[in-house]
């Protein structure tokens, strides 16, 4: 039993010993709430993760992992828990179809209206049931209820590609429904032609087409990238962006458009620059970059074949108007290949973005990194690498919502060649972009859960975690261990933030007659401690129900100085 050493009095063990030992070897990267790395390499390298909305009607975000070269490109699609990070299900693309069931997905909302966000899957090679063609496309919807599908929709025709993009766009007709959009970039005969490209736009309240929106020329590779941005003229009606890599205009490849809803007109039109190309490779809401109060747009281009760094432009999401460039720098490869907001993270009143680049070479031969770029100013605040050369980190990129109730949104960053002593795997990592101190879960009791908080944990001075429970004096502890990759389930509804094979307790106490108890944990002052995470959690013996202990939330901390 947990409890059987445990004595309910004030003392506790020495928390400087007990860090000290767990700091004596590197822990993961800051920031990473939850990793993943059970997938399989040759299904997973390029395995595209993103949010797909609260499917399991839990209050958190969920996220799904696509497979699409899994089962000989049938394809597979893994639904992960934001709470837990644990697999809600699996889901398979048809058999013996090839139609690479996985390689995009995205969440819509909930529009069949029974509680459940649901969401869109993209299989580019699928064949259609309608006609005798190769590679037309097509993308299905769930329910993220039962993970059933709802519907499915194919492209035009031979070799479109269609569903190589799938986004969710908000209510573009503004009939209170949540709309999708669905990319085919090729739109080409024969198959490998560099087509034209167009992008549906779908109703998501009886399905049916709302446009159909071309490409402008052949090669244009329109509809490569979509983004529902919100409604950013106030008439009701949410704007999306299409993407086309590849079209040509004064020297440069690629574009990115703005499109209002309900009329589907282009409210703005944005080229490449001279000599630069797949600009449009990522686009999408950046949130308020330039103070004005309405969000702003990014789009990104990554220099493939083009001597000139990749770059992230921001435009006004009021005029159009060019806000802010950020371009990589000496050592970046792909910079920009993922880009998205990831809001205020800095409190400094402006919108911040994510940024990766998988052939980032700064710590080590294309190790790959997630950057974090302060909207303001656009200097970077922080960055995460790759853990060796060649791991490719940022490969895949997107996001979830906020799972560590700090109001901003976490991000999905794939790392698809990690180096092990069997050879590579791959992996993703859910990264957090809170600060010293973020709560994971919401803990767990038959009446009351426990809430565990707690101070920074700065170098050299005292962190102070605060427990508050059911008011009734009642024992319980507090454990402190590495950070796990992932969150383990344990009895009934209850989750452990804390490995217990590892975990060590730093105070075992009897809280007071409102339910309160506060420990003081001196951080050591060793300089090398800094950037080292832990997690805690505080249990506590239950007074009523059928659960023996009360379980708090986590709390995930990383020493500052």
């Amino acid at each position: 039993m947990l409890f059987s050493s445990v004595r309910p009095t004030t003392t506790r063990r020495s928390p400087v010993l007990t860090l000290a030992f767990f700091f004596a070897t590197p822990l993961v990267a800051q920031g990473t709430l939850y990793r993943i790395d059970s997938l399989p390499t040759d299904a997973a390298q390029t395995a595209p993760s993103n949010g797909i909305g609260d499917i399991d009607a839990d209050g958190f975000p969920d996220f799904a992992i696509g497979l699409a070269r899994a089962n000989d490109f049938d394809g597979m699609l893994e639904l992960r828990s934001g709470r837990t990070g644990a697999v809600l299900g699996r889901l398979h693309g048809d058999p013996g179809a090839a139609g690479s069931f996985g390689a995009s997905m995205g969440g819509i909302g909930d529009v069949d209206g029974d509680g459940h966000d649901d969401f869109l899957v993209g299989m580019p090679r699928q064949p259609s049931p309608f006609i005798h063609a190769d590679r037309v496309g097509a993308a299905r919807l769930f329910s993220g209820r039962d993970l059933r599908p709802i519907v499915s929709f194919y492209g035009d025709g031979h070799g479109d590609l269609f569903g190589a993009a799938v986004a969710g766009l908000g209510d573009v007709n503004g009939d209170g429904i949540p709309d999708l959009g669905i990319g085919a970039p090729e739109n080409g005969d024969p198959v490998g032609n560099y087509g034209t490209g167009y992008a549906r736009i779908y109703s998501g309240a009886d399905f049916r087409s709302l446009r159909r929106i071309p490409g402008q020329a052949v090669g244009d590779e329109f509809g490569s990238s979509l983004a529902g941005v919100g409604d950013l003229d106030g008439d009701g009606s949410d704007e999306f962006m299409v993407g086309s890599l590849l079209e040509y205009r004064n020297g440069g490849q690629g574009s990115a458009r703005l499109y209002a809803g309900r009329t589907f007109t282009v409210r703005h039109a944005w080229f490449a620059e001279p000599g630069t190309d797949h600009f449009g490779v990522s686009i999408g809401r950046a949130g308020d970059i330039d103070g004005d109060g309405i969000d702003d747009l990014l789009v990104g281009a990554i220099g493939m074949t083009s001597p000139i760094r990749g770059a992230i432009w921001f435009y006004s999401g009021l005029d159009g108007s060019l806000v802010q460039l950020i371009r990589g720098d000496a050592t970046s490869g792909v910079f920009g290949l993922g880009c998205a907001a990831a809001g205020d993270v800095d409190q400094d009143g402006f919108g911040d973005v994510f940024v990766t680049d998988p052939m980032d070479s700064s710590a080590g031969a294309m190790t790959g990194a997630l950057h974090l770029y302060s909207g303001r100013n656009g200097r970077r605040v922080w960055t995460i690498h790759g853990p060796n050369a060649g791991s490719m980190c940022g490969r895949q990129f997107g996001v979830v919502g906020d799972l560590d109730g700090d109001g901003l949104p976490e991000c999905l960053v794939s790392v698809p060649m990690v180096a092990r002593p069997t050879g590579h795997a791959a992996r993703v990592d859910v990264v957090s972009t809170s600060g010293p101190v973020s709560t994971v879960g919401r803990g767990c009791a038959t009446t009351q859960p426990p809430r565990l908080d707690a101070t920074s944990p700065t170098l050299g001075a005292t962190l102070t975690a605060m427990v508050s429970s059911r008011p009734v004096p009642s024992p319980g502890i507090l454990l402190l261990g590495p950070v796990p990759d992932l969150p383990t389930p344990w009895v009934a509804d209850c989750t452990l933030y804390v490995d217990l094979g590892s975990a060590s307790v730093v105070s075992a106490f009897v809280t007071d007659r409102a339910g309160r108890h506060v420990a003081g944990l001196p951080i050591p002052g060793n300089a090398a401690l800094v950037g080292a995470r832990f997690s805690m959690q505080a249990l506590i013996v239950a007074t009523a129900g059928y659960q023996l202990y009360d379980v708090s939330n986590g709390v995930y901390a990383t020493i500052v100085r």
